[in-house]
């Protein structure tokens, strides 16, 4: 049995039930009256019975071995330094090469660098991604965002 995941059940636990009697103080409303404790109630009542479930589920599961300590998995530096420093950059450019350009290039470095197997395949993505969040922030919702490079 693995105790790892009985004290990360238990933190998830403790602060679900913290956040349901915090949201209970702030009040809670009706279903179709919400007051502003009404969202964070339920959410840490779904964290609260999730996290049950995971001790339920390891206490009676058949899998009673006695656990090895496994030797922990190396780290891959670009797994998550990749994704970290594209959406940095995606931050730092954003006013000055605007929505689209920065879009694309934030989705082609995820896309690329992330499970896709082609670069087409990321730059496929990449441009469909960027259209609908063109279409759905600017011109749907009439989104203001700086103009950039390209002037769109």
């Amino acid at each position: 049995m693995k105790y790892k995941d009985y004290w990360s059940a238990g933190f998830w636990f403790l602060l679900a039930l913290y956040v349901c009697i915090e949201s209970f103080r702030l009040g809670l409303g009706k279903i179709n009256a919400p007051r502003s404790g009404f969202m964070p109630f339920w959410a840490g009542a779904v964290l609260a019975g999730l996290s049950l479930l995971l001790i339920i589920n390891k206490v009676f599961s058949k899998d009673r071995q006695a656990a090895r300590p496994e030797a922990p998995p190396p780290i891959r530096w670009k797994n998550w330094i990749t994704p970290l420093g594209a959406m940095l950059g995606f931050s730092l450019f954003f006013n000055y090469l605007g929505f689209v350009i920065s879009t694309f290039a934030l989705m082609f470095v995820l896309f690329a660098y992330g499970r896709m197997q082609s670069w087409p395949t990321a730059l496929f993505t990449a441009a469909l991604t960027t259209a609908f969040s063109y279409l759905i922030f600017k011109v749907l919702l009439q989104g203001q965002f700086p103009v950039g490079l390209l002037g769109i």
